[in-house]
């Protein structure tokens, strides 16, 4: 439903920044008139001109298939840190040890 909605509101804009092209206003007249503000304005047709992608870029987790290890201990396989200090650490305990 989020993504339909912003999409709604995209095409909104996009027509409504069309309409601004033809009319002969000044922003603020025109936006007067719309009964939007200015801010919303500037910021739209920057986002419209700039070819945004419609709907913000999500991080996507992918499936990870981790080799057997040969001792039974807790192992750091992976540690990723990310902007503002959170922390992901992926450990493996390999509880049956793997025999040669």
């Amino acid at each position: 439903m989020a993504n339909g909605f912003h999409a709604a509101t995209r095409l909104v804009w996009g027509e409504r920044i069309e309409r601004f092209e033809q009319a002969g206003r000044t922003v603020a007249q025109f936006c007067a008139a719309e009964g939007v503000s200015t801010a919303s304005f500037y910021q739209w047709r920057r986002k419209l001109r700039s070819g945004a992608p419609a709907t913000p870029s999500l991080a996507k987790f992918v499936p990870v298939k981790l080799a057997a290890r040969r001792q039974a201990e807790s192992v750091t396989v992976m540690s990723v840190e990310f902007p503002g200090g959170v922390r992901v650490r992926l450990e493996v305990t390999d509880a049956l040890s793997v025999q040669s």
